[in-house]
């Protein structure tokens, strides 16, 4: 594998890591039953490759949904600051 695929992997992979370290660190995002943590659980236990990292579908998935709520949490903290 290439190391600049390797580097982007990792640095996605750091990204969404933090993405979720915020959400369940945030007490406004406790506050707003999202429904996060059910759809993390849908994805059922992760999904690895022979050399140990996550397979590149299973990290979309993951991906997509820390987008998803994160859109979601900057709109509502976006309405709060504008008002």
């Amino acid at each position: 594998m290439d190391k600049k695929v390797l580097y982007a992997l990792i640095g996605g992979v750091a990204v969404v890591g933090a993405a979720v370290a915020y959400h369940m660190a945030s007490k406004s995002a406790e506050e707003a039953d999202d429904g996060i943590d059910e759809d993390l659980e849908q994805l059922g236990p992760p999904e690895m490759e022979g050399n140990g990292m996550l397979k590149f579908e299973y990290f979309l998935k993951i991906f997509q949904i820390c987008s998803f709520y994160g859109k979601n949490q900057f709109n509502i903290k976006k309405k709060e600051y504008v008002r």
